[in-house]
Parts: C-alpha cells; sequence; structure tokens
C-alpha cells in the first residue's frame, strides 16, 4: 500500500507530532510505503522527518468568491504521478482544497478531522453579510463538491469532532469514522519512576501554542492562587504564538516572574514532563489533547477545563480531574489536595499510565491500515 500523507506545514502542533509519529511508523512496516508532503518550509520535527520519506510542495489552491482564485497545482500533481498513491491521507484545512481539487478514480481519498474545521460551519443569518462568512461558505460549498465526486472519507479523533462533522457535512458524505489520536509512548514513558509529592516545589506544565483558546492567561492566575496560599510553585509554559507577550505582562503584573517560566518551543518536552508533578490543561476548546496523553505516559496525573474533545479522555478521579467552571480557586485546592496526598497521587499516576498505554502508535497505525483497507474496498 502506498499512502501519501498531505499537512499545511510541520510547525509545533498536535497534527503536525501526529502525523509525523505515524509516518515514522509506516516506515517500520514492509507492506507499506509512505510519503509525507508539508504545504510550508516550517518544519519544526526534522528529528522526525530525517528518516522519512518527506517533501515541500510549492503548490496551492484557494478558491474565492470575492476575487481571483489561485491554482497552482503543477509542483504537487508532479509528486502524486511520480509517487502514484494509493490513499490520499490530507490534514488540516488548506491541504483539502489542494489535494482534491484534480482528484483521480484510482485514489482512495481520507481527511484527518484534526479539529472541528470552522470552514464548515453552517451558516447562520447573523453572519450572512460578513465577507468572511460567504468565503468560507463559498469555500464549504466548493469542497464538498469534491467530496462527494471523490467518495471521500472521514476520520475523527472525538466524540465531540464526530458529533460537528454529522451535524456539518451532507449525509451523503456518512463515511465518518472514529479513531483515537495516538503516541510515541516509549519515548515519554518513564518506566518504574515515581514521584514523591507532598514536600518542596508543586511543580506544574502545560504544553500548547499560545492562542487565545489554550487560555495560559487562566493558568497565571491558578499558578498566583496557589502562590498566594502560602505554597512554593514553579509553572513551566512550554510553547509559543501570538499570546505569549500578553501571558508575560500578565505574569509581571503579578510579580511571578520567579514562579512562570517561559520556555519557548522545545524538541525535548518529554524532559520538562519528567520533572514536573502535575499537567494542568486549561484550554477551553481541546479537539482531543494529544499532549494530555503524553503527561499521561509520563506518569503525570492532569488537571484540566472541559475542552469538549478532551472529555473521551479524562476519567474523574482515575487519571486526573476535569472541570467544566473556569475557576482559579478550584483548579488551586485541586492541585494542592492532590500534591499533599502521596497515596492518591501515586494511584492516579499509575493509572494515567496505564491508561496512556491504550494509545500506542503501533496500535493505532495497524488501526489506520485497516480503515484503509476498509475504504479502498468500498
Amino acid at each position: 500500500m502506498r499512502i501519501l500523507q498531505v499537512i499545511s506545514s510541520m510547525g509545533k502542533g498536535g497534527a503536525e507530532r501526529y502525523v509525523a509519529d505515524i509516518c515514522v511508523e509506516f516506515n517500520k512496516r514492509t507492506n507499506v510505503e509512505v510519503m509525507l508532503v508539508s504545504m510550508n518550509n516550517i518544519n519544526h520535527y526534522e528529528f522526525l522527518t530525517n528518516s522519512i520519506n518527506f517533501r515541500v510542495t510549492t503548490s496551492k489552491v484557494l478558491p474565492s468568491i470575492t476575487s481571483k482564485s489561485v491554482i497552482e497545482i503543477d509542483d504537487f500533481l508532479s509528486i502524486v504521478a511520480k509517487f502514484k498513491p494509493d490513499i490520499i491521507h490530507s490534514h488540516l484545512f488548506h491541504t483539502e482544497l489542494l489535494t482534491r481539487h484534480l482528484t483521480d478514480e484510482n485514489i482512495t481519498y481520507v481527511t484527518s478531522c484534526q479539529n472541528n474545521m470552522p470552514e464548515f460551519e453552517n451558516m447562520s443569518a447573523r453572519n450572512i453579510f460578513k465577507k468572511s462568512s460567504l468565503t468560507k461558505y463559498f469555500e464549504k460549498l466548493w469542497i464538498i463538491n469534491k467530496y462527494k465526486a471523490c467518495k471521500n472519507n472521514f476520520i475523527v479523533i472525538s466524540k465531540n469532532t464526530e458529533k460537528y462533522y454529522k451535524s456539518v457535512l451532507p449525509k451523503q458524505l456518512s463515511s465518518i469514522h472514529l479513531l483515537y489520536h495516538a503516541i510515541n509512548f516509549e519515548r515519554f514513558n518513564r518506566v518504574n519512576y515515581k514521584r514523591t509529592v507532598g514536600v518542596g516545589k508543586i511543580i506544574l506544565v502545560y504544553v500548547a501554542r499560545f492562542v487565545p483558546i489554550k487560555n495560559q492567561q487562566f493558568l497565571v492566575d491558578i499558578t498566583l492562587k496557589i502562590k498566594n496560599l502560602g505554597y512554593d510553585v514553579e509553572t513551566v509554559l512550554i510553547g509559543d504564538g501570538e499570546t505569549k507577550n500578553s501571558v508575560f505582562e500578565k505574569i509581571k503584573k503579578y510579580n511571578l516572574e520567579s514562579n512562570i517560566k517561559l520556555v519557548g518551543l522545545v524538541d525535548n518536552v518529554e524532559d520538562y514532563l519528567k520533572e514536573a508533578n502535575i499537567y494542568v490543561h486549561p484550554a477551553t476548546y481541546e479537539p482531543f489533547g494529544l499532549v494530555i496523553i503524553e503527561a499521561m505516559a509520563a506518569g503525570l496525573p492532569v488537571i484540566c477545563l472541559n475542552g469538549k474533545g478532551n472529555r473521551d479522555i479524562i476519567i474523574d478521579d482515575y487519571n486526573g480531574f476535569m472541570f467544566d467552571e473556569e475557576n482559579a480557586e478550584l483548579f488551586a485546592n485541586k492541585i494542592i489536595s492532590l500534591y499533599k496526598n502521596q497515596i492518591q497521587y501515586t494511584m492516579i499516576s499509575e493509572n494515567a499510565v496505564k491508561y496512556a498505554a491504550e494509545f500506542k502508535i503501533e496500535n493505532h497505525v495497524d488501526k489506520l491500515i485497516k480503515l484503509y483497507e476498509l475504504f479502498i474496498s468500498k
């Protein structure tokens, strides 16, 4: 089986990391040949892409109702012609436009619904005259027609994303399959690594892009609350993005520079997870939460906000705790309570590792290949 994976870029992110990991795993299989194509020169995962067949394409497709459409597809078509894939599996919206512009009846097309892509939202009456809404609506109609023509298949990553796409796609496009994301478990797991809590510093960690929905601002509030309750606390924020400066300003406002570290983009996330006590995930929306599984694999209890997609992976008082309310006092009290209870902490830590082991990339790729075979046979 020849599989072409296509993604918008290889910037830091859950979707990008997932694609790189599955390609590395595919590369180990004797019955599979895989190529990964990115639409952008940005690549924060060279340590993974160096070991696989990786290309960057100059092609792009941007249909427009308000101006001239951009159709630059020759380079991508050349890649497809040379590689001769059985499957084209696309990730994130701009790859949908590129890969479905000209389809081939001998190729099976698969869309990874990595999040609830806003381009697929149903048009509302209040937004009908907005230029941005009209553009999205036109793009949706355009891509829906392309999907129908190639009998497109969809893979969703949580029950929330499944519900979303069943509500925004026409019933004719009914090939929607739920398959949770997966991780390189061995990379994050520390065999027999036990943490002693209750003494010393509370170390929290969060890995996410600095964008509004990732809500690092709330973690500043949580840290402040814990500090004001008299505990020595350190919060490590890993990532970069548009809201990083505003988060830093809030840190300075509350004199938390010695309590909150902004470490930027890193390749060795697993080392930071190992040094932490608790993983806190304050995102207001989370399609699935791949990094939550990584934190569990490292033995970290997870305390998070209900981001919809992560409801599928948090079992309260088993591998972590989930709150519906953005309340810093609730979060702080739970963190402190868990940190002070070694017996409960160890139990949840061990449960988290067991749970994360169910999301190994090897097993996931086995399931993915079976889905590909199902799609091809239809």
